[in-house]
Parts: C-alpha cells; sequence; structure tokens
C-alpha cells in the first residue's frame, strides 16, 4: 500500500501479485490490485478483477461502485449504470460522489443516471 501511496504502481503492481500467489483470496490485495489497474488506464484488467473480489465478496459494494466507474471510463453508459444500480442496491451510498466522481462523468447526461440520483 505504501508503494500505491507513492505512486509507484508497476512495484506496487508486483508486489500484489506476490501477495495473491500466497493467499489467492486475500480480498484486499485483490481490490488493490484492481485500483492499480485504474490508475494504469487498464480498465478491462480492473473490471475482471474487481469481478474476482465480488466472487469473494457479493455485498462489497464499493467493489460494483468501482465498475460502475470504469464502465463509465470506457464510455459503456448501460453497463455503468447497471453496475452503479447494484452497488447502491448492495448499500452503496455516498450521494456527494456519485455526483461528483469524475469517473462517471460518461453517464451523468444519462437519464437512468438522473433518474438514479434524483431524490439525493
Amino acid at each position: 500500500n505504501v508503494l500505491l501511496k507513492q505512486g509507484n504502481t508497476d512495484k506496487a503492481l508486483y508486489q500484489y501479485q506476490k501477495a495473491l500467489s500466497i493467499h489467492p483470496e486475500f480480498t484486499l490485495a485483490i481490490s488493490r490490485l484492481a485500483v492499480v489497474h485504474m490508475i494504469k488506464e487498464e480498465y478491462d484488467k480492473a473490471i475482471s478483477i474487481f469481478k474476482k473480489s465480488i466472487e469473494l465478496q457479493p455485498d462489497d459494494a464499493k467493489a460494483y461502485y468501482n465498475i460502475s466507474c470504469m464502465y463509465s471510463r470506457k464510455n459503456n453508459i448501460e453497463e455503468s449504470i447497471s453496475w452503479l444500480m447494484k452497488a447502491i442496491k448492495k448499500g452503496y451510498s455516498k450521494w456527494d460522489l456519485i455526483k461528483t466522481d469524475k469517473d462517471l462523468e460518461n453517464i451523468r447526461g444519462s437519464s437512468y443516471y438522473k433518474e438514479i440520483i434524483k431524490d439525493h
């Protein structure tokens, strides 16, 4: 985590992969590995890893939210909205972040997004 905070994504990536080779279900390392791929703009890899995280922790609303963000970055509005709705159903309620997160910029103009946030 220190390497990631220092911006050394390649070394952080290596360390998370090493940790997962020892303990493949280490959910924190899985999530951080996905974040590294997000930072590196490797969205498909990040999505795949977040989905693996969800398999291990199906109620982790933040993972669903992060997948929504990755699909938004890829300009896949339908998938982004779908995953955002799943995140909210799982309990994600950081409405200020949902309204301001630059990762969700691509979906803000959609009627589905507007419907989701209208009461918040």
